[in-house]
C-alpha cells in the first residue's frame, strides 16, 4: 500500500505549529467539552469576514479536514471559496466532531483513569505484558548465549 499523505504531513496546533504537548498547543480529545471548546477557541485564525473567500490552507481547516468524509470537505472547501463559512462555524464543527469520533473511548478512558478497577485494570495489563515480554526475552537471551557457546 502507499501513503495517502506526504512525508512532511503533520497535526498542526492551535498556534498553527507542528502540534505537540510540549509546545503546550494540543488538543486533549479527551478533554471535557468546555476545555476542548476553549483549546479550540484558541486557533490561530486571521481577521478575514465571514463572506470573504478562504482557501483550505490554514490550521483550523487542516485540523477540521482530519474529521470530515471526502464529500464534507469538499462542501466546505465550497463554502470557504464563496465566504459563506466562518472560522467561528468551522470552530463549533471542529468541537463536535472531536467529541463524536472520540465519544466512546473518552468513557473508557475516564473509566481507566479515574476509577480504582480500571487503575487496577491498567496494572494487570502492564504486569502481563511485562510478564510476556520477560519470557521472549529469556529465550532470545537463552537462544544468544548457546549461538556463542557460552551456555
Amino acid at each position: 500500500p502507499e501513503p495517502l499523505f506526504s512525508e512532511s504531513a503533520r497535526v498542526v496546533g492551535v498556534d498553527g505549529q507542528k502540534m505537540s504537548k510540549s509546545y503546550g498547543n494540543a488538543i486533549y480529545c479527551f478533554s471535557s467539552p468546555k476545555e476542548l471548546k476553549d483549546s479550540i477557541k484558541k486557533i490561530v485564525t486571521d481577521s478575514r469576514a465571514v463572506s470573504d473567500s478562504k482557501t483550505p490552507d490554514f490550521t483550523l481547516a487542516h485540523l477540521l479536514y482530519l474529521f470530515l468524509s471526502n464529500e464534507e470537505k469538499e462542501t466546505i472547501t465550497y463554502r470557504l471559496a464563496n465566504g459563506d463559512i466562518g472560522y467561528g462555524e468551522m470552530k463549533q464543527m471542529l468541537s463536535a466532531k472531536i467529541t463524536e469520533t472520540f465519544a466512546e473511548s473518552a468513557i473508557k478512558y475516564d473509566y481507566l483513569m479515574n476509577t480504582e478497577s480500571g487503575q487496577k485494570e491498567v496494572s494487570d495489563k502492564l504486569a502481563e505484558g511485562a510478564e510476556f515480554a520477560r519470557k521472549i526475552a529469556t529465550d532470545t537471551m537463552k537462544n544468544g548465549l548457546k549461538a556463542v557457546g557460552i551456555k
